[in-house]
């Protein structure tokens, strides 16, 4: 039932952005009355006195054999095509609302340390471009031995791609106690603005966040975690490995690129 739902909503869509060349499809809509009573029903217009017609909407579950086989074959190319259906719009939903792996949502809460010592906003230069982000939790700076490694590597990353970026995020650090750390490290990647952590939330990375640092977790334009250096509460944390991971999926992409910009 969820699908045909899919597939009327798919075809008012496309009506809608052809210019309305196409009438619109009816869609399924659950009436109520005033007293209760409900319907679902697709609107077919009105009649002569006014009033809106509806047509019930009652779809009933058969056995697939208990079709002649003409028909078991007419409706198995039909469950086919409103998966097909259903996963476009998913795809077409995912990429609307997951453009970039959170860097839109939280980019008003990240920043870059300016050579004043200043937070100053981070712009992203091409959000499109931007297929992976690499977020690094991280606390009690002075026992962070990895921190330097994944430093060189995003230069030289960036170097090659604009379709990676890491974001650090200090976890329960002061301002100041963050500013000092970035300053001594020289980080080029952006950092969680340390004084709003309320809103970190916002970010699909913190359902994989461990409450184990340091942590580095590596997320597609989906949403999806392609790499993370937690094993599990008794196992050694293996941040070479997913900076590894990370490493080959923006030469991936670069190849990729390339491979389009020159067919």
């Amino acid at each position: 039932m969820k699908a045909r739902w899919i597939t009327l909503i798919t075809l008012s869509i496309l009506s809608l952005l052809s210019g309305g060349e196409e009438p619109p499809t009816p869609m399924v809509h659950e009436f109520r009355s005033k007293s209760g009573t409900k319907m679902k029903a697709m609107v077919l217009g009105t009649d002569a006195s006014g009033r809106v017609l509806l047509q019930p909407y009652a779809p009933k579950a058969v056995p697939l054999e208990s079709l002649r086989p003409e028909d078991q074959a007419f409706a198995k190319a039909e469950q086919a095509r409103l998966a097909k259906e259903a996963e476009f719009i998913r795809q077409g939903w995912l990429n609307f609302n997951c453009a970039d792996p959170g860097i839109n949502i939280m980019k008003g809460s990240l920043r870059l340390l300016s050579k004043e010592g200043k937070w100053v906003p981070y712009e992203p230069e091409d959000v499109q471009k931007l297929r992976y982000v690499a977020y690094y939790f991280n606390k009690e700076h002075d026992k962070d031995k990895f921190i330097s490694e994944l430093s060189d590597a995003y230069k030289k990353m960036r170097k090659r791609s604009p379709h990676v970026e890491v974001v650090y995020v200090s976890i329960g650090d002061s301002d100041k106690a963050v500013r000092e750390y970035v300053k001594a490290k020289k980080f080029e990647f952006p950092v969680y603005d340390p004084s709003l952590r309320g809103f970190l939330s916002q970010s699909a990375a913190m359902a994989s966040f461990k409450n184990v640092y340091p942590q580095l977790v590596v997320m597609d334009r989906l949403a999806q975690v392609k790499a993370d250096s937690f094993k599990g509460r008794n196992e050694d944390p293996d941040h070479r490995g997913a900076l590894e991971i990370l490493e080959k999926l923006v030469r991936d992409a670069s190849r990729e690129e390339k491979a389009k910009s020159n067919p």
